[in-house]
């Protein structure tokens, strides 16, 4: 989830020619979102709006001017300067980043690269039942199979490119 949520924005942030491709693993992407629909929106607060974990010092219920505060701070806000390819692995029912997180950020690179008339290099792996962790054996060694699958395919393109 924060691993995936640095990746979006690395992707997207002034420096991404630095990066080649990314993986994002359950990420949060939409701050606002995650509000109301994670376990832990004590979390979305101490993060987002800088309070503590138990979410004192930022205001609840959220105001407008806040909420604005937290798009500025998702990672869906630099969707429009994402170009690598990305791969994005969801677990179906996560309750801390539900995947709607992962699939809004899919379709809004999507539709972001359709309008610039590219294509949008992204694929999305969603596990049915899977948690946050993706932790079934079977589940996990398959994500964590198309994950190095995925990235020795675009690592390997690169390197024979240049």
């Amino acid at each position: 989830s924060h691993g995936g949520f640095l990746t979006a924005w690395l992707l997207g942030c002034e420096e991404r020619a630095l990066y080649s491709c990314g993986v994002l693993w359950n990420p949060v992407v939409d701050l606002p979102a995650m509000l109301g629909t994670t376990d832990i929106p004590e979390w979305v607060s101490a993060e987002g709006l800088q309070g503590d974990a138990a979410g004192a010092d930022a205001t609840w219920p959220v105001g407008a001017e806040d909420l604005l505060e937290l798009h500025r701070r998702s990672p869906l806000s630099v969707i429009d300067r994402v170009e690598a390819p990305a791969l994005m692995l969801l677990g179906a029912a996560d309750q801390r980043v539900p995947h709607k997180q992962g699939r809004s950020w899919v379709s809004a690179l999507q539709q972001v690269r359709q309008r610039k008339g590219a294509p949008a290099d992204v694929t999305a792996l969603e596990f049915p039942g899977e948690g946050h962790a993706i932790a079934s054996l079977e589940g996990n060694a398959h994500a964590q199979q198309s994950a190095v699958a995925w990235l020795v395919e675009r690592l390997r393109g690169e390197s024979n490119a240049s």
